[in-house]
């Protein structure tokens, strides 16, 4: 009785917010394939340019070394400004496991309070727009060093969320304040993370949260009830 009942909950949360756990289960199905074949970060990971030999990067100089391959978006790999953000660190590097955990944990908090107001589709667009901007301002920024993560893609989702919180009264300090501290965590970890993923992450979710703010066809309540996206009655 008590397991049919916890089913059919989570039955109920992932049918009201399918594009949420889609995304969430695409991230750790790639994070698993990814532990079993190590060499998918130097493959997919976002990169402008680098050379590859025998499964290993290198920095590319320019030049061309017999038993290298030159690699990257500037060789023509576009998918690489998208499929880095599948990727997380393994165990072992820099914070690990970590690092998937908490960009699922972000993207289940904001993906669970945006799905509802933008819809499925549009999640999903704001979503991977947001990945692929945190991915060419990388390329543009830092070509030479590999990135991956979901980070620029949250960073993203977190700037549509204040777009569209403009809105409500009463969400717009909770969501600002939250807002405020993702991009105070951009500055202090820029010497630790891809602050470029999560700029151009943050700038691209930003200009489609505009869009979708503009296309609304109803104005949203513009009371000063609301529950922010980590309470859990947003479950």
């Amino acid at each position: 009785m008590g397991i049919s009942v916890q089913f059919d909950a989570i039955a109920r949360l992932v049918r009201h917010r399918p594009a949420t756990y889609l995304l969430i289960a695409a991230n750790v199905l790639v994070y698993f394939v990814q532990l079993a074949y190590p060499a998918l970060s130097e493959l997919f990971s976002t990169l402008g340019r680098g050379s590859l030999r025998d499964g290993q990067l290198y920095v590319f100089d320019g030049n061309q070394h017999p038993g290298y391959s030159p690699v990257g978006i500037a060789t023509g790999e576009w998918y690489r400004v998208l499929t880095g953000s599948f990727l997380h660190l393994e165990p072992g590097e820099g914070v690990g496991t970590a690092h998937i955990a908490s960009n699922m944990l972000w993207l289940w908090l904001f993906g669970r309070a945006l799905e509802p107001m933008v819809g499925s589709v549009r999640l999903t667009a704001l979503y991977l727009g947001s990945a692929a901007g945190g991915g060419l301002m990388v390329y543009q920024l830092a070509p030479d060093t590999p990135t991956v993560g979901a980070s620029g893609a949250v960073y993203g989702l977190v700037a549509a969320y204040f777009i569209l919180s403009l809105r409500n009264r009463g969400e717009r300090q909770s969501v600002g304040t939250l807002t405020a501290m993702f991009l105070i965590w951009l500055l202090i970890s820029a010497y630790v993370t891809s602050w470029q993923g999560h700029l151009g992450g943050f700038l691209t979710g930003a200009v489609i949260g505009v869009v979708y703010l503009l296309s609304e066809r109803r104005p949203r309540p513009t009371g000063k009830d609301f529950t922010p996206a980590w309470h859990p009655d947003r479950i």
